[in-house]
């Protein structure tokens, strides 16, 4: 099965189907003895955003209005991999990559000069 970065897929955790985004890196997927990272994809319903943990999905992505619950961050088996539904915008993904280094502060510090 091949699954990437990026894309949204339906999986089947616990009796119920469950939407996911794929945010390891294709890289990670591309290995068979290992299992994607994603996080759950939940339809907005009035659900506020509310960065880095709750990130809204851009106009431009098919899913629709959605939320990207980056709190659901979790290895999913590839055995409970269903269907795939679609793949999110660049913009979309550079949020959630965004939202990852700020919610686990990988951020570089900045330097200062040295005068």
């Amino acid at each position: 099965m091949n699954i990437r970065q990026g894309e949204i897929w339906e999986v089947i955790r616990r009796d119920e189907v469950v939407t996911v985004l794929v945010v390891s890196s294709d890289g990670w997927t591309s290995r068979e003895e290992v299992d994607p990272i994603c996080v759950q994809v939940r339809r907005r319903r009035g659900v506020p955003e509310y960065r880095p943990y709750f990130l809204a999905t851009h106009d431009a992505d098919q899913i629709g209005d959605a939320i990207i619950d980056l709190t659901t961050l979790t290895k999913t088996a590839i055995e409970s991999f269903h269907k795939p539904v679609t793949t999110i915008s660049g913009v979309t993904m550079a949020a959630v990559q965004d939202a990852l280094r700020d919610m686990f502060e990988l951020r570089q510090p900045r330097r200062r000069k040295v005068e």
